[in-house]
């Protein structure tokens, strides 16, 4: 029998377990707002500074976030050290890099199949209305890589999967941290932004192959920009 030794646990500690907890099960969801101070200190039966302690070391780690006068929310989870890869200590071999992208390629490919077939019509129009404002305006390299994120799993969001959604978006956060090692005369803007837009017309016509080709473009173009550094 291998007994292991018995660690004593801090309150704030259990707080934050139960909050994970909630989060694993669904039912705390990203953008969700945490109840207020007094109604959680009375359902989980801890003192304020405990619950606050408690939310600290959230704040700390990226997974909640305190809005003065407007309260704590949780934010988008990919963003934070929740799960085990600590993705924003890596620092990538190209080799590396390209295993992501080809991960992301095959992701991004279903993702795309089952945003034709499930996307709500609503849902596409927010989606398309966002891709004009994107194409219409002017921004910086490093508000092109946030759009780039943004579209990507935008339409991981009309697939109604949270699992791939999530996925998605942490492969793409991690292709993001490496662009700093890219010449930014390799991103074309208006090049990146067409190639969404011819993305983005398959999905809005329900037209599986060709959406699955814009996308597999949009790929290529991404991984010929890394392999030619």
């Amino acid at each position: 029998m291998n007994f292991q030794p018995v660690k004593s646990v801090r309150l704030y500690e259990s707080v934050i377990d139960q909050i994970k907890g909630l989060i694993d099960s669904g039912q705390i969801k990203p953008g969700d707002k945490f109840p207020p101070e007094r109604e959680m200190m009375k359902t989980m039966g801890v003192s304020r500074s405990i619950l606050r302690e408690a939310f600290r070391v959230l704040e700390s780690k990226g997974i909640i976030e305190s809005i003065p006068g407007g309260g704590r929310f949780l934010k988008d989870y990919y963003k934070t050290d929740y799960f085990s890869l600590k993705k924003h200590q890596l620092n990538l071999e190209k080799a590396q890099v390209l295993d992501i992208l080809e991960t992301r390629e095959i992701i991004e490919l279903k993702v795309v199949k089952l945003a034709v077939n499930r996307a709500a019509d609503e849902d596409l129009y927010r989606i398309k209305k966002s891709l004009e404002s994107e194409i219409g305006g002017k921004s910086a390299l490093n508000r092109l890589f946030k759009q780039d994120v943004d579209f990507h799993t935008g339409i991981a969001q009309l697939t109604r999967n949270l699992v791939l959604k999530d996925t998605l978006r942490m492969l793409m956060d991690l292709l993001v941290k490496q662009y700093s090692s890219v010449s930014i005369g390799s991103f074309r803007r208006g090049e990146l932004l067409a190639q969404h837009k011819e993305i983005m017309t398959g999905i809005l016509a329900r037209k599986e192959e060709k959406a699955l080709e814009a996308a597999k473009r949009h790929i290529e173009y991404e991984r010929e920009i890394f392999t030619s550094q």
